[in-house]
């Protein structure tokens, strides 16, 4: 026998038509992520309209998924000096030279500086937050996502960021720094 429901909820719909223990399960999934508590309706000709119980949503324990946003979980690295005291180039003096427009071009200063500057054979994601974070830059959204679109076709392809623990600026990268830097003299 088949069983069939249809719920409305102002044009969002659901139907689902199959054996009962199908349609319930369909009706429970549905049923646990909507703010409104409903009853499956009985098999007596309940209309849809009986069907909804306003009822508030009972709150669930904190559950919070990891972010997925790349940047809640990274921390700055208090063990990387960038004002220069260890001989290097301050990095604000190289950031002001070549004066970055977007963070793509903001990631690539930043792996440039502390590869060429700084002498960091293996710069990664942690790295770049830092330098983000001493320069009081507003902080990308999703830092991964940043990195790996400035490595990518969309970033024009300045960064070689595969694994994010061995960032390293790429040939198109030095092209773009070199205008750069040759601009501002």
């Amino acid at each position: 026998m088949n069983t069939k429901l249809h719920i409305n909820l102002k044009q969002g719909i659901v139907e689902a038509e199959g054996t009962e223990s199908f349609v319930r399960e369909v009706f429970e999934r549905f049923n646990d992520n909507i703010g409104v508590q409903l009853r499956f309706p009985a098999g007596d000709g309940q209309s849809e309209h009986d069907v909804a119980e306003k009822k508030p949503k009972p709150k669930k324990a904190n559950n919070r998924k990891p972010s997925r946003s790349g940047s809640d979980d990274l921390k700055v690295d208090k063990h990387l000096d960038l004002s220069g005291a260890g001989g290097a180039t301050p990095l604000k003096d190289y950031y002001e030279k070549i004066d970055p427009k977007s963070n793509f071009d903001r990631n690539v200063v930043f792996v440039s500086y502390l590869k060429d500057q700084m002498a960091i054979e293996e710069v990664t994601i942690e790295h770049v937050w830092t330098c983000y974070a001493f320069l009081n830059l507003k902080l990308p959204g999703n830092m991964k996502q940043s990195l790996y679109d400035t490595s990518s076709h969309k970033g024009g392809s300045r960064l070689i960021a595969e694994s994010l623990q061995a960032i390293d600026v790429s040939v198109p990268g030095r092209n773009w720094l070199r205008e750069q830097q040759l601009g501002t003299d």
